[in-house]
């Protein structure tokens, strides 16, 4: 009986640690890439001090303004949050879903920083509008 009583404890112990576990689970990938829009005005990203701009967030139903390829298949980025916001998100990230200008995408990714877009040879189909222009850079985890 005793023996019993002990497998069954390490059985129920495992089973609530396993939920217990599933659920930090669930609850982190909610949580570890906010929307922007908690954390950020999205129409003044200029006025963030560098520092503050690196963290995980959501970039929800974002416009893509600008995209192109570069030479190792990958695209190219540029996002607003709304269609004439003069606020540029620019990132490169793996081509495995089609992706046009007009759209909307949510990304999620890391804020890195600041950067002037490069007008180069990769981000030749870019908007002429958009390059050289202070964009907030976003590493890219996943899109959709």
């Amino acid at each position: 009986m005793k023996k019993l009583l002990k497998t069954l404890f390490l059985i129920l112990g495992t089973v609530m640690i396993s939920i217990t576990l599933l659920i930090g689970n669930i609850h982190s990938s909610s949580t570890s890439y906010p929307n922007i829009t908690t954390k950020f005005n999205v129409d003044k990203m200029s006025s963030y001090n560098e520092d503050n701009l690196f963290t995980s967030v959501t970039l929800k139903k974002f416009y893509v303004i600008g995209v192109t390829t570069d030479n190792v298949n990958q695209y190219r980025l540029v996002l607003t949050p709304k269609p004439n916001s003069n606020q540029y998100f620019y990132m490169t990230t793996s081509k495995h879903k089609k992706i046009s200008v007009g759209q909307k995408i949510t990304v999620k990714g890391q804020l890195n920083g600041r950067l002037t877009i490069p007008d180069d040879k990769y981000n030749r189909h870019l908007q002429s509008n958009v390059l050289n222009k202070n964009a907030t850079m976003v590493l890219v985890k996943s899109y959709k």
